[in-house]
């Protein structure tokens, strides 16, 4: 039994009754379940002869979906045809996360590289290079259910909404990048599944003088301290 809108199936397998129709054709049938957080597909197709020990059912003629309802009925001496089922778990969406830079190249130990890259498979690395110490590297897995809460927090705060870049919009921001400490530019790069965004601050973080030179949303401190927050800091 087909629903109305041509969208779902009844079928009553694996402790399911309704399915959602991914393909349907004269070779294929692609049904797809949730079940929790997880989705599912079963994937039907035809097999040859050789394959099955039932008679050859008769060819229903198949057109297409959209323009089927209601009940399918089939005659008495129809046997259908032996099929072969694979279920196919939907990966989740990927999240993976770079944050790179801000602050000011200067001072007693001058910072070569601030780098945070968290990786879809979870795996988060930390590496910090200054004049003096050198480059420290530290390494640590993020389970997936910490990823997707951190993920869900930065799309409350509009990050995939956010300008790509934030730049000096007056004079003594232009000159404070000429300036010494140097300003290192930040750079904060999300994808989530397949949205990904790319947002530069030129000039981040505060070197006593003054405040923000640059006008940003306050959102993007909330999410760096987030991250680095998962990142141990």
């Amino acid at each position: 039994m087909i629903d109305t809108k041509g969208s779902e199936i009844y079928f009553q397998f694996r402790n399911m009754n309704w399915w959602k129709v991914i393909k349907i054709d004269k070779q294929n049938l692609e049904l797809e379940f949730n079940m929790g957080k997880g989705t599912f597909r079963y994937k039907f197709i035809n097999a040859s002869k050789d394959e099955t020990k039932f008679f050859d059912g008769e060819d229903l003629g198949i057109e297409g979906f959209a323009d089927i309802q209601g009940t399918v009925e089939t005659k008495e001496d129809e046997k259908p045809k032996k099929v072969m089922a694979d279920i196919t778990p939907v990966a989740p969406p990927a999240i993976e996360i770079q944050l790179v830079g801000g602050g000011y190249f200067g001072g007693i130990d001058p910072v070569l590289k601030d780098y945070i890259h968290l990786k879809p498979n979870g795996r988060l690395i930390r590496e910090v290079e200054t004049v003096q110490n050198g480059l420290r590297k530290s390494t640590k897995d993020i389970p997936r259910e910490d990823m997707e809460k951190l993920i869900e927090f930065i799309e409350t705060k509009g990050f995939f909404e956010l300008e790509s870049t934030y730049d000096c919009t007056d004079g003594n921001c232009q000159s404070r990048k000429r300036a010494k400490p140097t300003p290192v530019p930040l750079t904060l790069v999300i994808r989530h599944g397949g949205k990904k965004k790319v947002v530069v601050v030129t000039v981040y973080g505060q070197d006593g003088k003054r405040g923000k030179y640059v006008n940003y949303p306050p959102e993007i401190d909330i999410i760096i301290q987030n991250i680095r927050l998962l990142a141990g800091e």
